[in-house]
Parts: C-alpha cells; sequence; structure tokens
C-alpha cells in the first residue's frame, strides 16, 4: 500500500526541498563549494528524474524508488561524499521501475 503521508509527487515536494535545504547548509559548512555545488545541482536533476519517472511509472513504484535511493545517498554523505543526487541508480530502477 501507498504511504498516505505521501500519496503523489506533489505530496514529496515541500519536505523533500526542506531535506536540501538542510542539506545544502550541512555540505556548505564543510566548506567546500563543489559538495554545495553538488548538492544544489543534484537537487534539481534529482527533482526533474522524479517527475519523469512520476511520468512513466506508478507512484507506488517511484516511491518505493525515491526511498531506497535516499537511504543510499545518506550511507554516503554520511562519509562526505555529497555527490550522485543527480544520477539514476540502474539497480534500483531496475529493481522497483522495469
Amino acid at each position: 500500500p501507498l504511504d498516505p503521508d505521501y500519496p503523489s509527487l506533489h505530496s514529496i515536494f515541500a519536505p523533500l526541498t526542506t531535506y536540501f535545504r538542510i542539506l545544502t547548509m550541512r555540505a556548505a559548512s564543510s566548506g567546500s563549494m563543489a559538495a554545495v555545488c553538488q548538492v544544489a545541482g543534484g537537487f534539481y536533476t534529482y527533482i526533474a528524474q522524479l517527475a519523469q519517472f512520476d511520468d512513466e511509472y506508478q507512484w507506488r513504484a517511484v516511491l518505493a524508488y525515491h526511498i531506497d535511493f535516499h537511504y543510499k545517498r545518506r550511507s554516503c554523505m554520511a562519509d562526505g561524499d555529497y555527490s550522485g543526487w543527480d544520477l539514476v541508480d540502474r539497480g534500483l530502477r531496475a529493481k522497483h521501475l522495469l
């Protein structure tokens, strides 16, 4: 079943925007302009990717991809790697969307 808190793509925009705002500030606190650019640029690309997926697949599958992708990125960012938000994870795409 769908998560009642996130019944549509639109429903994740506000929390995701807040998350990326905080993430951008965290990257900025590292003193690395490259990290800030990775987060900011990755955010826009990631939102566009989710919108494209939402056009092509059922929302339930897109949400599952998003949740798994988010957890994977969190793990990398804990190690200081803020890149990757602008990339489609082919393994997760095959698992959830194809």
